[in-house]
């Protein structure tokens, strides 16, 4: 079970910063023998079923870097966890009491090695055991494996040990909103509407105890088999921010992510195209654009060449005007003298 941490940015609330409530409110969850063992072998003698471990998540690399304020602490002498919340400028403190408390700084393997793997031996020993994780679990086997892929590491460990004969099945289920979901049926017959798939139902063994019928079952061989099956059928319900989220959800939000990453695409592809038509209309526009400050030079030559011919053609109208009117005066004067000498 993951830690409570308080989103956003700032820095850890200090009890001498904010004045504190004088309502304390608290919870006790223990079971009554404080050792923070699981076991299902004396539960029956002793009355009890079901102890509660807690183990507080660290803050994350996000979180970290955005300086998260912690807002929980862990006693794992007392057993307990405190909330702190601040309400209308009050601090409240909420403690949570548990029967085993693993603080931030312990790893995943303190948690099996205290609390699950006695489970796992008692399974081993004929005795029937279950355990609920709320929170994270790991599907891989590094250094942070969850308590599914120890324990089952613990069960083909211990039997290949024991060189014993075995065989083993597996089934996966997901319960969500009351309603049973077959992880290993066929893709098809997960829906609801799907009338050709095998009905799920709870029923009782006879013997105190309920089991569910019709769930597909995978005979598996060795851990990483099992492995396999997680990473395929079960985690691929992932959680997301640390929260789970159902199966036909999660493949519904993967198809409108591999949608929108389709449509993503093809707009890229469609800018591409764009880009490159936009290239060409701009290499053309530069062309004419340069042709057309060629035409307006040669133009600008052209009025130049029509005026100088201009001024060249009313510089001879000028000289014709001249020269005529010089005529004019010679024909005259050439009159006049005929006349003299007559």
């Amino acid at each position: 079970m993951d830690s409570l941490q308080k989103k956003g940015s700032g820095t850890p609330v200090s009890p001498c910063d904010t004045p504190r409530s004088s309502e304390k409110f608290g919870r006790d969850l223990r079971s009554g023998d404080g050792s923070g063992h699981l076991s299902g072998k004396n539960d029956k003698d002793k009355g009890v079923n079901v102890q509660v471990i807690l183990r507080c998540r660290p803050l994350s690399e996000e979180e970290a870097r955005l300086r998260t304020p912690v807002v929980i602490s862990c006693n794992e002498q007392r057993r307990e966890v405190s909330a702190m919340q601040n309400i209308a400028n009050k601090q409240i403190d909420r403690t949570f009491a548990f029967d085993k408390v693993f603080g931030p700084t312990s790893q995943q393997k303190d948690l099996f090695n205290h609390s699950i793997s006695p489970i796992v031996n008692e399974v081993l020993e004929d005795t029937t055991a279950r355990f609920l994780h709320m929170g994270r679990l790991n599907g891989e086997f590094p250094s942070d494996a969850g308590v599914i892929p120890r324990s089952v590491r613990q069960i083909f460990d211990t039997l290949e040990a024991q060189c014993a004969e075995y065989s083993m099945k597996v089934t996966f289920l997901e319960l969500y909103n009351e309603e049973i979901t077959d992880l290993l049926a066929p893709d098809e017959s997960k829906f609801p509407d799907d009338k050709s798939k095998k009905p799920i139902a709870l029923m009782e063994d006879g013997k105190g105890g309920v089991f569910v019928r019709g769930l597909e079952e995978e005979v598996v061989r060795t851990a990483s088999e099992i492995y396999k099956i997680l990473e395929k059928e079960v985690y691929a319900a992932r959680e997301k921010n640390g929260i789970y989220i159902p199966r036909d959800r999660f493949l519904q939000e993967e198809a409108e992510k591999k949608a929108m990453a389709e449509k993503i695409e093809r707009m890229e592809s469609e800018s591409e195209s764009k880009d490159k038509q936009l290239g060409g209309l701009q290499e053309l526009y530069n062309s004419q654009q340069k042709l057309s400050a060629e035409l307006s030079e040669k133009l600008d030559k052209t009025q130049k060449k029509l005026e100088e011919t201009e001024n060249q053609l009313l510089d001879l109208e000028e000289r014709y005007r001249q020269a005529k009117c010089t005529i004019r005066e010679k024909e005259y004067l050439i009159a006049n003298l005929l006349q003299s000498g007559l």
